[in-house]
């Protein structure tokens, strides 16, 4: 059997959007950037998929910025806004459960910017930060706070609209990583009220290699590429036509198909946890119920270490990860669930299991009848049937 359930990784591209791709691989292939008329043919398709992507989060055309992922975006937001701040110090916050580029990112501004600081603030066992938490850390020489809005190994809704309330009028920016959210979660950049949105095309079935930034009107913002003048000044080189029209496809389908999609989600989730119950296959649900997006579980099985899972069922032809797909190949604990204050076994036996629109509830009926049999095949472990 093959059957993938690891789309908070990365999704299958859509038949959809392949075709609206297509085109622009050999027939409409000019660059952008030139005068002719093969040239205007590709920014024209640029122009009106930026309008699109706008268009699918509320924002206006000239606040979209295309990038060559949302790791790229989150490090054009979170350095450009800085290196625009006209005060120093400066000082960032964030949550222990962000993603990577977001930590790393403001690691490496925290060294190479002697009067830069940064407050990593805790998160509980829920998975969900505490926006006191974050208002606590705010000093007068804060400039960002950087908080996802769906987190990518729990599943887990964060607090972002509550926090920019609270942020409003403090002269402080918002940025926000929504790489998880559309078509699991409803999305709008005015109702969230960052200042800076980040966009992943290939986590919602678009190609690999295209990510956004919206930058709100107002928001400071440096350009980290240069060289060519490409996005209003704010990110050089040539702009991937095949690529950004494909993304503003997949996430115009994202926003339209909502509904029909977190409701199979659910589907997928509720056939699987039920298949579990009845196979009395005890586990752990690393963070609360609630608020939490469709078809995203961590769990966590007692005697059973994550990686261990997962190789077991991919020898199954099942796909599942452990952690982050960043974190690929290195065996190490979750970042995320350490920084939920989760026990040790509790972090070594997680597993995630994403579902997405190319399950079906009967596939992922056989995912959980599959953890069970290998569970109960563990040497030593007493039969759960």
């Amino acid at each position: 059997m093959d059957i993938y359930c690891d789309h908070c990784a990365t999704t299958p591209l859509d038949p959809r959007v392949e075709q609206a791709m297509q085109p622009y691989w050999r027939e409409k292939f000019g660059n952008p950037s030139s005068l002719h008329r093969a040239g205007q043919r590709g920014r024209a398709a640029v122009e009106q998929a930026r309008r699109a992507v706008a268009r699918a989060i509320g924002a206006q055309p000239d606040e979209i910025v295309f990038t060559a992922s949302a790791t790229e975006a989150n490090n054009l937001a979170i350095r450009g806004c800085l290196a625009a701040a006209q005060k120093r110090p400066i000082h960032i916050i964030t949550s222990c459960i962000e993603h990577a580029c977001v930590i790393e990112t403001c690691r490496l501004v925290e060294r190479c910017e002697p009067d830069c600081t940064t407050t990593v603030v805790p998160c509980g066992p829920d998975g969900v930060v505490n926006v006191a938490d974050v208002l606590a850390a705010v000093r007068p020489e804060t400039v960002l706070v950087a908080l996802m809005h769906v987190n990518n190994e729990t599943g887990m809704v964060q607090p972002v609209m509550e926090l920019a309330r609270a942020l409003r009028g403090r002269g402080v920016r918002l940025l926000c990583d929504v790489a998880q959210s559309p078509g699991r979660v409803p999305l709008s950049v005015g109702e969230l009220g960052c200042d800076y949105l980040t966009l992943s095309s290939h986590k919602i079935y678009g190609p690999p290699g295209v990510g956004a930034l919206c930058v709100r009107t107002g928001a400071p913002l440096e350009p980290m590429i240069v060289g060519g003048g490409q996005e209003r000044g704010l990110r050089a080189g040539t702009e991937n036509v095949p690529g950004i029209v494909g993304f503003a496809a997949a996430l115009e389908l994202a926003v339209r198909e909502q509904s029909a999609r977190r409701a199979h989600l659910q589907q997928c989730e509720a056939a699987f946890l039920n298949a579990l119950e009845r196979a009395r296959v005890p586990y752990s649900l690393n963070g609360a119920p609630a608020p939490r997006a469709a078809g995203i579980l961590n769990l966590s099985f007692a005697g059973f270490t994550g990686y261990d899972l997962v190789i077991a069922l991919d020898l199954e032809g099942i796909a599942v990860s452990a952690g982050s797909a960043c974190a690929a190949g290195v065996p190490e604990p979750s970042r995320v669930l350490e920084g939920m204050r989760l026990g040790p076994d509790r972090v070594r036996g997680a597993v995630r299991f994403s579902f997405g629109m190319s399950n079906t509830p009967d596939q992922c009926r056989c995912v959980a009848e599959c953890v069970a049999d290998i569970l109960c095949r563990r040497p030593g472990r007493t039969a759960m049937r």
